[in-house]
């Protein structure tokens, strides 16, 4: 099964990276207003109190789900009753599965490969601004901080089921 907590943390991570502070898209604007984007070539900042109140306690877009909310012990159970066909696969394996499928089905097909690292090589600094304790930290700084407690506030890691995913 997947860490809530690094699910969480990757989720945040998104969701002021590609969303907030480096998209375009029409369909954040308003979350953008609401949690006080400011933004220059160089970094990005957000209002701490706004994106606990907007984003996190909402539990919006990618904050809201998790293994538990699609895994749990019905979902098992179901499985277990039912017994379909099916295949579980981590993310981090899909090239690999696709390539033994293109294989063995499309053989004159080859594979294409994506590069998705490009983002992950920005520069710009992520800032979350607090009112509350008047003063900037970076992005990573605050999840250090915040994260332990996050996953429990949001009520994200529950159910008995949690070996079984």
């Amino acid at each position: 099964f997947r860490d809530e907590t690094e699910r969480l943390k990757s989720a945040i991570h998104y969701i002021v990276r590609d969303k907030l502070c480096d998209s375009m898209d029409p369909t954040f604007h308003e979350i953008k207003r609401a949690v006080d984007v400011k933004t220059t070539q160089d970094s990005c900042s957000i209002d701490e109190e706004a994106f606990v109140e907007s984003v996190l306690r909402p539990r919006y877009h990618e904050i809201g789900g998790g293994t538990y909310d699609l895994f749990n012990c019905e979902t098992w159970n179901e499985i277990d009753d039912s017994g379909p066909r099916m295949l579980v696969v981590h993310h981090s394996q899909l090239q690999r599965l696709q390539e033994q499928l293109g294989k063995h089905f499309c053989p004159t097909v080859k594979p294409m490969e994506v590069n998705m690292k490009s983002k992950d090589e920005r520069k710009k600094e992520y800032i979350v601004r607090s009112r509350i304790a008047g003063e900037n930290v970076t992005l990573e700084e605050w999840l250090s901080a915040k994260l332990p407690t996050l996953e429990f506030v949001l009520g994200l890691s529950r159910g008995t089921c949690k070996g079984r995913t």
